[in-house]
Parts: structure tokens; C-alpha cells; sequence
């Protein structure tokens, strides 16, 4: 499927900025709180989002997908396997004048704040995922002109699916209000492998997780082509500290307002 057909929306026009974010998740790391929580992905126009797709596959080779779990990191082939492939890879996306985006949360920083919320039947009231996506639309909002219209997709997330939508629907009327920023149309979820946009995305939160939390590792290091040469805290957002805490505690308070109002089931 090519992208441009993937996000054609014939019912009111395409967009004019097409943005796929897919976020990198260690559940793990929620839980322990020991390192940071990535949404990340790359962003453009339809043109842009075209003229990616074949670049990316003449990039992967004999290989059907890039998946960053399932790279092998050490070994006397990890160079050629590994090293050598991500290096092609990383520098796609640049080509094709695509434009990286994060946002990063270290969990410790609030973990004591969710620490006795329900997590059964989906209802995770805070969770790293959620404020970082919060952060990548900040980002979007200050980033993009005010003509751009934003779609946002995002890997399957079946946990955080509800958070994400009501973030989604809050923060799109809010920057509505101001006709300086972009219009924020639309987000939807999709399977594993429904669209090679979501690769390099995957790419990115993984290495932007690793400059934060092995900076000078073999990972760390090997992964840093996906940056196009940019220092990653010039097109991202790392809440830490008391930012963290004062969001947190602000969609806490929205979502237990939304299950008492029936808009969670």
C-alpha cells in the first residue's frame, strides 16, 4: 500500500501535512520508572510522504521490515547486519526531507503520583505514552504554519487508546482557538506493519530512548544516523521534574472528570 493512498481522505480534501508517530514502549520501564518513555516519529507533506516508501525499501534490502527489537546488537556479524543497515536507513527519511519529532518522559520523575491507580480493564489513568504524546503536539503546534492541516497516526495501542483520543480531542479545540497555529484534524491507530511509515518512527523513539538513557553505548551510538546530524533536544520535548509532575497531576484530574461523566465504559 503506498502511503499517499494509506492517508487519501477523498470525503474533505487530503491534508497539507501528513504526520505518522509511532511510540517506542518498554511497559518495563513504566513500571520501574528507570528510564524514559519515547513518542516519536517524522513528519511532511503528501509529496514528501510519497517519495518515501521506495527509498526506504531499496534502503532494507532483502529485508521485509525493520523492527528495532529484532536487531541483533552483538555477534562478529552485528556490524554488517546491524551497524551497516541502520546507517543506510537512518538517513532516509532526511532524504526524503522528512522532519523528526519526540517527546520524552522519565517516569520516576511522577511515578509516586500513579502509584495506586487502577490499571485493570484498560484503565490506565496516567501513563508515560500519554503525556509524550501530549508533548509532540506542543511541539507540532509551535512548529507548523497555521495553514497546515495535522493527521496524526500512531501504532496500535489498545491500552492507551481512549487517553490518547480525549488528549487528542482536548488539545485540537484548545489550539483551535488560536488561528496562529495549525489545525489538528484527526488521529487514528494502526496494526503492526500497516504502513512502512510507521518504521522509521519506530527507529527514532528507539534511539532517541537510548541517547537518554545509554548515551555512548553501542546502541546509542550506531543508531544516531536516524538524527540526520541534528542534536535530538532541538526537534523534541524531555519533560522532567516538576513539568512532568504538574501534567500529570493536570490529566489526572481531566481523565477522572471524563469516567465519572460515562465517557469511559
Amino acid at each position: 500500500m503506498r502511503v499517499g493512498e494509506f492517508f487519501e481522505t477523498p470525503h474533505d480534501g487530503r491534508p497539507d501535512f501528513v504526520i505518522s508517530i509511532t511510540a517506542y514502549l518498554d511497559e518495563t520501564n513504566q513500571t520501574s520508572g528507570s528510564e524514559h518513555v519515547v513518542v516519536a516519529g517524522f513528519y511532511g507533506d503528501c509529496d514528501q510522504w510519497n517519495n518515501f516508501p521506495s527509498l526506504w525499501r531499496e534502503g532494507l534490502g532483502k529485508k521485509s521490515r525493520l523492527h528495532m527489537n529484532d536487531l541483533r546488537w552483538a555477534g562478529k556479524h552485528a556490524i554488517r547486519r546491524t551497524r551497516d543497515l541502520i546507517a543506510k536507513l537512518g538517513s532516509i527519511p532526511h532524504k526524503a526531507k522528512l522532519r523528526p519529532i519526540f517527546g520524552a518522559v522519565k517516569v520516576s520523575d511522577y511515578s509516586d503520583l500513579v502509584a495506586t491507580e487502577p490499571k485493570h480493564d484498560g484503565r490506565v489513568i496516567i501513563n508515560g505514552y500519554v503525556l509524550c504524546l501530549s508533548l509532540v503536539m506542543s511541539r507540532l503546534a509551535l512548529t507548523l504554519p497555521p495553514d497546515a492541516a495535522v493527521k496524526i497516526v500512531c501504532e496500535r495501542q489498545d491500552t492507551y487508546a481512549l487517553l490518547a483520543n480525549m488528549l487528542f480531542g482536548d488539545a485540537s479545540k484548545r489550539y483551535a482557538r488560536n488561528p496562529q497555529h495549525p489545525y489538528f484534524k484527526s488521529i487514528e491507530f494502526i496494526e503492526k506493519g500497516g504502513s512502512v511509515a510507521i518504521e522509521p518512527a519506530d527507529f527514532l523513539a528507539f534511539a532517541v530512548g537510548k541517547y537518554l538513557d545509554e548515551n555512548g553505548s553501542r546502541k546509542d551510538q550506531w543508531c544516531r544516523p536516524i538524527f540526520g546530524g541534528i542534536e535530538p533536544k532541538k526537534f523534541g520535548y524531555v519533560y522532567e521534574g516538576s513539568k512532568a509532575r504538574e501534567s500529570v497531576l493536570r490529566i489526572q484530574r481531566n481523565t477522572r472528570l471524563a469516567y465519572k461523566s460515562g465517557i469511559f465504559i
